[in-house]
């Protein structure tokens, strides 16, 4: 349910409780998860303030369990995540000296029980204080965010970070207008100590690197050169290859949501392999779009060394949006 007031002439204020989806910035810490079957909602309430010159969401909020009958998830109880809280305070403010670029600042919080990572599990309470500059300038699009992380996990401190990019250059000029992109990131790792030097992407986007969500955001250093074009007004097509390393060898190799599933004492190797992509976009209409991926993942270095095998995926999906 939402309670909005107007503060002036272009400035509101809005209260929302209940059930809700949450995207910020980027969708790298946060959002609604197009892939999985059932997209990720929280139960809880959010105040967000907006006006010209800013906006600012303050929330507090449970993530919400998708259970197998009807009308029975929950976010609370035996069967939802033990003990997890989110909160935070979001913030967008445009750079006014650059039309099209703006800044986000943030503040987000987690606990979690018995949180497993290739170190250990404990109960972990870890803050992520956060900043992202992104927007157009002419040819030129950008998006760049950091994120530093501290808290307790145990008995153990939490220090850990993350910067991520993505940046392009458009050739209006030519046929297709094609975009030469680079996707450069890298999240922190670390095995057993004092500190816990693992990086937590929270709720991120699970085609963080790909439509195959292999790998998540955890203990990696990538990059991924890509060329995207645009044939017609409503058809896209994306080539490129993501390189992938592991950050810290200490540490192991994550899947989605960000569970361990090669442990870094596996052995010593770094590199991980490339993940080829192809990717097609079609808006048939302003409410249908159609998508294609393909991506194929080369193991190699670490996950080969550990007996793992190439990998291919293939999708194609419809979505209806009103």
């Amino acid at each position: 349910m939402d309670l909005k007031a107007s503060i002036g002439q272009d400035a509101s204020l809005t209260f929302r409780g209940g059930r809700q989806e949450i995207t910020f910035g980027g969708a790298r810490l946060v959002d609604v998860r197009e892939g999985p079957n059932v997209r990720l909602s929280f139960d809880g309430g959010r105040v967000f303030y907006e006006s010209p010159a800013l906006r600012i969401d303050a929330f507090g909020v449970a993530p919400v369990v998708a259970e197998r009958g009807v009308f029975d998830d929950r976010s609370i109880g035996r069967e939802a995540f033990p003990g997890k809280a989110f909160w935070g305070l979001y913030s967008v403010i445009p750079v006014g000296a650059v039309p099209g670029l703006h800044t986000d600042l943030y503040y987000l919080g987690l606990i979690r029980e018995q949180a497993p990572y290739d170190s250990g599990v404990a109960n972990e309470r870890r803050h992520s204080l956060g900043a992202r500059f992104w927007g157009r300038a002419e040819a030129w699009d950008c998006d760049i965010e950091g994120v530093f992380q501290f808290g307790d996990f145990g008995s153990r401190n939490i220090r850990a970070w993350t910067v991520a990019s993505n940046t392009g250059y458009t050739l209006a000029s030519l046929w297709a207008e094609p975009r030469l992109g680079l996707q450069a990131d890298v999240a922190s790792g670390g095995g057993p100590g004092k500190t816990l030097k693992t990086f937590n992407p929270l709720f991120p986007k699970f085609a963080y690197f790909t439509e195959a969500s292999i790998n998540s955001p955890i203990n990696f250093i990538d990059v991924f050169p890509s060329v995207t074009v645009q044939p017609l007004k409503n058809f896209a097509f994306r080539v490129g290859v993501d390189v992938l390393w592991r950050y810290s060898i200490r540490d192991g190799f994550y899947q989605p949501p960000g569970v361990p599933l090669v442990p870094g004492s596996a052995n010593k190797k770094r590199f991980l392999g490339p993940q080829s992509n192809l990717q097609a976009e079609w808006q048939a209409t302003s409410h249908i779009s159609v998508n294609a991926a393909y991506v194929h993942f080369l193991t190699k270095g670490f996950l080969q060394a550990a007996g793992a095998k190439d990998i291919d995926f293939l999708g194609l999906w419809a979505s209806y949006k009103f």
